[in-house]
């Protein structure tokens, strides 16, 4: 009897860890929504033989990041954290806005009278792109696919491109215990920054840049 009664203490105790191993993976249906704004003010100076131009401007770019459709994810525990299958985000969609702006320009020339142009430039709709996001461990939780040449903004007037920013500007941590935890019917992981800085090209060019940079993941527990 002594031996019975232990055993069923043992397997009193074991029963939980059991059920915990026994525990199904979770799954989700996990979209991502996005924007990126950067705007720019810039100042450029030309200087030629007979005449020198001032010009002023602004202008910049919005891109939309949204999921065409929630992706299927199955969510194990794994060593050292959760793992994905599969291991990204398919089809999120993006779409490219080139924002109103406008520029003003002062002309002086050797024998003319100094002449001065403005001009505006409307709101436009660009390129169409489709890309994937994968999933990563550590600081930043998504690991997002490069736009290549459309990572570029310009402004009203300008006649160049500036370096822009894209979704990875900003890192987002997800919660992976809650998203492991079995319970959770939906799980967000978050990000936003606004970045500023200055671009130059000696006296001929000085562009004011703010980057804001906005992404949210979400995922929906199904049943």
């Amino acid at each position: 009897m002594k031996f019975a009664a232990g055993g069923f203490f043992a397997m009193l105790v074991l029963a939980p860890f059991a059920a915990g191993a026994a525990q199904p993976a979770a799954r989700f249906a996990a979209t991502l929504q996005g924007t990126i704004v950067d705007e720019l003010e810039y100042v450029q100076t030309t200087v030629t033989e007979d005449c020198r131009s001032g010009r002023a401007g602004h202008g910049g770019r919005r891109l939309e990041v949204r999921s065409v459709r929630p992706t299927a994810i199955v969510v194990r525990r794994g060593k050292g954290g959760p793992v994905y299958r599969p291991p990204r985000l398919i089809g999120l969609r993006v779409v490219a806005t080139t924002l109103a702006g406008g520029f003003s320009e002062l002309r002086s020339c050797r024998f003319l009278p100094p002449e001065k142009l403005t001009g505006r430039c409307g709101r436009s709709s660009g390129a169409v792109r489709r890309l994937n996001a994968e999933f990563r461990r550590g600081r930043n939780a998504v690991r997002f696919q490069p736009l290549g040449a459309t990572e570029a903004a310009t402004a009203c007037g300008l006649d160049r491109t500036i370096p822009a920013g894209w979704l990875d500007v900003v890192a987002g941590r997800i919660d992976e215990k809650a998203l492991m935890s079995g319970r959770a019917r939906r799980v967000l992981a978050r990000a936003s920054t606004i970045r500023r800085r200055s671009i130059g090209d000696g006296p001929a060019l000085d562009v004011k840049q703010r980057t804001t940079v906005r992404w949210t993941l979400t995922f929906r527990r199904v049943r």
